[in-house]
């Protein structure tokens, strides 16, 4: 069988452009591809950069296939072990270029870029720069990845859908959305589009409700509303846009979102508990999980509760001291001649999802004990 393949670079570099050599970067296909040469199976590959930070990859043209597929790509330094790339998710189309031209989801450090460049459309009166720039905006928090969409679980197909605005398909689809109910729906230009969600993936609505796919639904989950301000304004536009009230954003929406981006805080949430076993859930990816007993603390890491790339940290609260240890099928990776414990109080210790699979595959770095 003959698929159409792009290669799709990766470029690392530290905050003053040094280039990040050996950075582990792992691309996942999600989802049952049908090509127009057969059935595409999911993949994960891994790659190291380079001493330039740099990599490359052969993928998939999906986009241009009948598929309802996406990629996700993590990425992490091999000094510090902090994830530079999360669950990020894109789709392949019909040119070889960097991965970041892909990316349908920013981190609140490319708010303003992005902004920047959406009012520089706005000011030239095209619809393409303006739009791109705000409804394909998506902000990082450290829960999760949240795109900010125009409509949800709505039925029926927007009659004059906008270049790369999100939508989130209902449970009774219609038209151009049939047979793809929950999954997200955007505009290339000239067809309809769709991206499967994985538990885990999170939307931002107008209202500033937060919803979250878990166990095939998307749940809702408000946000406080000191996050949101600006946001409603900014979507409801677009919301007007796709109806026919207005044509093309004005540059006033524009700071809008960008302020709503620069809103949402980037911090990491610090959780309790006073058992002695601990079992994590998927709210608990990215926080900080604080053991206060004074006895011995086991936390137990449970298969396919996480997404590949997902990180927990732990930490050793108490005067008992903290043991990770992986359920049924779950194999927890300590450091060279370390122990998968916390070194004593007040000790922080990362695991890190490496690949699913069984086993599953943990890795474990930070304040551990030493056999």
């Amino acid at each position: 069988m003959t698929i159409q393949t792009r290669q799709i670079s990766v470029t690392i570099s530290e905050p003053d452009g040094t280039p990040v050599e050996g950075a582990t970067v792992d691309i996942k296909l999600h989802g049952l591809g049908n090509g127009t040469g057969g059935a595409v199976a999911p993949t994960l590959q891994t790659e190291l950069t380079d001493d330039t930070g740099y990599c490359v990859f052969t993928l998939w043209q999906n986009e241009a296939d009948y598929s309802d597929t996406h990629y996700t790509i993590s990425s992490r330094h091999p000094v510090t072990g902090e994830m530079i790339h999360r669950n990020e998710m894109f789709v392949v189309g019909g040119a070889d270029v960097d991965v970041k031209t892909l990316l349908n989801l920013a981190s609140t450090g490319d708010a303003a870029a992005i902004a920047a460049g959406a009012a520089a459309g706005a000011a030239a009166g095209t619809d393409s720069g303006a739009i791109a720039g705000v409804s394909a905006m998506a902000v990082m928090i450290k829960e999760s990845v949240v795109v900010a969409v125009t409509t949800m679980l709505s039925n029926t197909p927007a009659s004059s859908p906008l270049l790369y605005s999100f939508h989130v398909v209902g449970t009774s689809p219609t038209g151009a959305w049939a047979g793809h109910a929950k999954n997200l729906a955007w505009h290339n230009g000239s067809a309809w589009q769709f991206i499967a969600p994985h538990t885990g993936t999170a939307v931002l609505t107008q209202g500033g409700v937060r919803y979250i796919y878990t166990s095939g639904n998307w749940t809702a989950t408000p946000l406080p509303a000191s996050q949101i301000s600006g946001l409603d304004a900014a979507l409801t536009r677009l919301a007007a846009m796709e109806d026919g009230a207005t044509s093309n954003p004005d540059a006033a929406s524009i700071p809008d979102f960008n302020a709503a981006v620069a809103a949402i805080p980037v911090k990491v949430k610090l959780v309790s508990f006073s058992s002695t076993t601990v079992v994590p859930v998927l709210d608990n990816e990215d926080h900080v999980l604080k053991c206060t007993n004074a006895s011995a603390v086991t936390v137990r890491i449970d298969k396919d509760v996480f997404e590949d790339g997902a990180q927990l940290t732990l930490l050793q609260g108490g005067a008992g001291q903290v043991t990770l240890t992986g359920g049924t099928n779950v194999t927890i990776i300590p450091p060279k001649d370390s122990n998968a414990k916390t070194r004593g109080q007040n000790c922080l210790m990362q695991a890190y999802k490496e690949s699913s699979g069984t086993p599953e595959i943990w890795r474990l770095f930070g304040d551990v004990e030493a056999t």
